[in-house]
């Protein structure tokens, strides 16, 4: 119910994969609700529309979902795909600027999105990439928080509850959360050593003073 399209079903050694296939179209009457809420004003989700479509055509592409018979999977892994939420100003969205993309140089643009800054837009080198020009951070400040020539640590900064920027009415602008580990220290020992036995960069851990540890046995506690 509510999805458009047909439904292919094929068998292998793992189980049934289950394909929605539709039009690029049809699976962006499906996007632009499931990341923009219906509540935005028109040309914002004219905006969302293009940026979708881009990013899907990328993810065409690069085939990553070959093996599975598929281009594109429904998660936040590509875009979140909700078509039991389409509605008539997202359709509109899609329809008003159908088949339109963003380019650079004649190729795909690099399109990343997301519903809370703190303030400013990350690089790709947040993910230890090197992107375009065009992906550089830039301030989304709207008022002089932080003095011409005056430099603070990032920890100051995001514990700042008086800035105001482009989207600093979110909820998610500024938030805090309490967690208690201790009784969870082994469980999260354990996820820290998988994630750097997968060598994807994205953890490390060294002593208080800079140096290396050989690994998650050498750690302490938390604070």
């Amino acid at each position: 119910s509510g999805y458009r399209g047909a439904f292919r079903l094929s068998r292998n050694e793992n189980g049934i994969w289950i394909v929605n296939e539709i039009s690029m179209e049809e699976y962006l009457y499906g996007v632009v609700p499931g990341e923009m809420p219906e509540s935005f004003e028109a040309e914002a989700l004219k905006a969302q529309a293009v940026c979708a479509r881009t990013y899907a055509s990328r993810l065409v592409n690069e085939k990553k979902y070959e093996d599975f018979g598929a281009d594109l999977d429904d998660t936040t892994d590509c875009q979140v795909y909700l078509p039991s939420q389409e509605n008539e100003k997202a359709v509109n969205a899609v329809n008003d600027t159908a088949g339109k993309i963003l380019a650079f140089q004649g190729n795909l643009a690099e399109i990343y999105y997301f519903s809370t800054s703190c303030g400013f837009t990350s690089g790709l080198e947040v993910w230890q990439l090197n992107g375009p020009d065009y992906l550089r951070s830039v301030s989304l400040l709207q008022s002089p928080e932080l003095e011409v020539g005056k430099s603070i640590s990032v920890d100051e900064f995001l514990r700042k509850t008086d800035i105001f920027s482009y989207d600093s009415e979110s909820r998610y602008f500024r938030w805090t959360v309490q967690l208690d580990l201790t009784s969870s220290l082994s469980r999260v020992l354990e996820e820290i050593r998988q994630e750097i036995e997968k060598g994807s960069g994205k953890v490390g851990i060294e002593a208080a003073g800079g140096s290396g540890v050989s690994g998650v046995e050498d750690l302490g506690g938390f604070q």
